[in-house]
């Protein structure tokens, strides 16, 4: 009974394998008289232009730019300071670092209930318990990559600070990551108090051309100082304040009336109009 059972079974089995090869059979000759009869063919286009199927908003046209892969902050927009909001929870200070010359000490932290506003309500506190002319301690941002500097010119800066105590000179530097070498320094006393914004400009005289930089504020005594949205602008395009950066807009205005718009803005923008048609 085995015997019969197992040839009944193979005889089903091969009887199953046929229909399948001749199946597949098939179905190859009718994909390969489609495509031939495809090849055949010769393809064509027709466009209707008096014959409108859809409304097009007259704002979509020229360029188009989006925030990937730094295009916008570290690209197009002229800001040189990385992460210059202390916000969290993630890495809020990765960018910055202690600076801690000689043998002055420092220590930096997130102070989560302290910040400018309720927008901001964290910043960074750095904690300088020994310092002096000699050697000075604070902190360092290493920008995107580094900071490009070059001769002659005028950078501009601003951050938000409080002291825990009296006035407290900050001494803010462009300073090459390699040689050690200043391009541009200035001090800002920083009064005691609360939150204010101060300014200041970094001027750099002939000193070369150069992108591995970063920027320094220290101070030469023992304090504690609170900071938030530390900026560092060059020339921006048309002097424009917190502007971008004049040698992708060149680029860009070269363009025959861009625009720039993220894509949920092309989307909103994406309405019917009667003014275009496509």
């Amino acid at each position: 009974m085995d015997a019969v059972r197992n040839t009944v079974r193979s005889t089903n089995q091969k009887k199953r394998a046929a229909r399948s090869a001749r199946t597949t059979a098939a179905a190859l000759l009718v994909l390969f008289a489609a495509a031939t009869a495809a090849a055949q063919q010769q393809p064509s286009l027709t466009v209707q232009v008096d014959h409108v199927t859809g409304n097009v908003s007259p704002m979509l046209y020229g360029l188009m730019t989006e925030e990937i892969n730094y295009s916008y902050d570290g690209g197009i927009y002229a800001e040189m300071v990385r992460d210059r909001a202390i916000v969290g929870p993630r890495l809020p200070l990765f960018h910055w670092t202690m600076v801690s010359d000689g043998n002055s000490a420092v220590k930096i932290s997130v102070d989560q209930q302290t910040g400018p506003s309720k927008d901001l309500p964290r910043s960074m506190k750095v904690e300088v318990t020994q310092a002096s002319a000699q050697a000075p301690a604070g902190v360092q941002n290493d920008g995107y990559w580094g900071m490009a500097v070059r001769p002659n010119t005028t950078y501009s800066g601003s951050f938000y600070a409080k002291t825990g105590g009296p006035e407290v000179p900050i001494t803010v530097t462009l300073r090459n990551d390699d040689t050690g070498a200043r391009a541009a320094t200035t001090t800002v006393n920083v009064s005691g108090g609360d939150w204010k914004e101060y300014t200041y400009t970094l001027k750099t005289g002939a000193v070369p051309v150069s992108s591995n930089n970063h920027l320094q504020l220290t101070t030469t005594q023992p304090a504690t100082v609170w900071f938030d949205l530390i900026s560092l602008f060059p020339p921006t395009y048309h002097n424009r304040l917190h502007g971008n950066r004049v040698d992708l807009m060149e680029k860009l205005a070269a363009f025959i009336r861009p625009f720039s718009a993220r894509p949920a803005a092309i989307t909103s923008n994406a309405k019917p109009t009667p003014t275009r048609s496509t």
